[in-house]
């Protein structure tokens, strides 16, 4: 029997298992092959790959720093935010941490790999509560197993299936398609761009620079979105100046994106959900690396505190992040409204010149 066992191997159920690796017997279980990842041009979680300061004031929090062989050209000190449908543009000041996705979970697993087992390659179908311990069922190299655990953890993303067996309210938060294409980049840009389209979406898009590539992508609802949007979206993206060279891939997947009548939720009965399985991403700017940090620690200190009681001291710990994307979804209102965003890119305010 294991101790726990954390369902999704993402930056959440990672951070968790390096938190707990020397206090109990962790099972990792994931779809995916997470500890031979090459990049995440080929592999890895669908991700921009940039660490935004909560982030980075998260990973410093833990007494984390980055490794170099994790990092990818350039580091990104501007955005320029553009609005494909007016050509308005402003350039921003900006510090992100320009990273491999692969590479960094590679890297946060390899924290833990000699302590936690992991099983890869894992599907996760479905548990059943039984006293004090689950018996879970999974579907591996294409068996079906049981095995038991005391604790279990959904730490499986916006399309969370603990979550979804259980009947949380956190399926209440809506759903968005994200997709992303890699493409080979013959000029080497040094920001990081924001699109915004109103004809395709009421969120965003983006353009990161990764060596001699970049990654587009853009998320739209549910209801918006159609089969030629991306490829609509990248050629209205290359008018604007940016020029993709050969794709080279094409994935999309869900995001969650809180609402104030759709907050995040930390429990789905009684399992603890961590990271964007409970919801936990920023409303404004897709940004999720922060919390799942966050959710991941404090679920850790919950447990540590008290194992009977831990959900409970979870759910508790969880009202400042709450208020946090309340302010997120209140920012978005004002930021996603056309006219208000265009009026302040017009003006200037805190714009940067490039100098010629």
């Amino acid at each position: 029997m294991f101790d726990i066992c954390i369902v999704g191997c993402g930056i959440a159920g990672l951070n968790l298992a390096r938190l707990l690796q020397d206090k109990m017997k962790v099972l990792l279980i994931d779809k995916r092959t997470v500890s031979v990842q090459k990049n995440m041009i080929e592999q890895g979680k669908l991700c921009g790959g940039l660490l935004a300061p909560d982030a980075q004031k998260e990973f410093a929090a833990q007494g984390l720093s980055i490794p170099v062989h994790v990092l990818v050209d350039p580091q990104i000190f501007a955005v320029d935010a553009i609005d494909l449908m007016t050509g308005v543009h402003a350039i921003y000041q900006r510090f992100y941490i320009n990273v491999d996705r692969a590479k960094l979970d590679q890297w946060l697993y390899s924290l833990s790999s000699h302590r936690v087992e992991l099983w890869e390659n894992t599907l996760f179908q479905s548990y059943v509560k039984q006293k004090d311990h689950y018996k879970v069922t999974v579907r591996r190299n294409d068996k079906e197993e049981e095995f038991l655990c005391k604790i279990l953890v959904g730490a499986d993303g916006a399309m969370s299936r603990t979550a979804r067996l259980s009947n949380s309210e956190k399926d209440r938060v809506p759903k968005y398609i994200s997709v992303q294409g890699a493409f080979e980049s013959d000029h080497r840009h040094f920001m990081y761009y924001s699109f915004f389209d109103r004809r395709l979406t009421d969120f965003y898009g983006w353009m990161i620079p990764k060596g001699d590539k970049m990654v587009i992508g853009f998320a739209a609802s549910k209801e918006r979105y159609q089969n030629d949007s991306f490829d609509t979206f990248v050629n209205r993206v290359t008018e604007s100046g940016i020029k993709p060279g050969r794709k080279l891939n094409e994935r999309s997947t869900l995001i969650a994106r809180p609402g104030i009548g759709a907050l995040p939720c930390g429990t789905a009965g009684d399992i603890p959900l961590i990271g964007e399985a409970g919801g936990f991403i920023s409303t404004s700017s897709a940004e999720g690396i922060s919390y799942a940090m966050k959710t991941s620690y404090n679920l850790h200190q919950a447990i540590m505190t008290d194992r009977e009681h831990y959900l409970k001291l979870y759910e508790k710990s969880l009202g400042g992040l709450k208020r946090n994307i309340i302010g997120k979804v209140l920012k978005s209102k004002v930021y996603y409204t056309p006219w208000i965003r265009n009026v302040a890119m017009k003006s200037n305010v805190m714009a940067i010149k490039i100098k010629a």
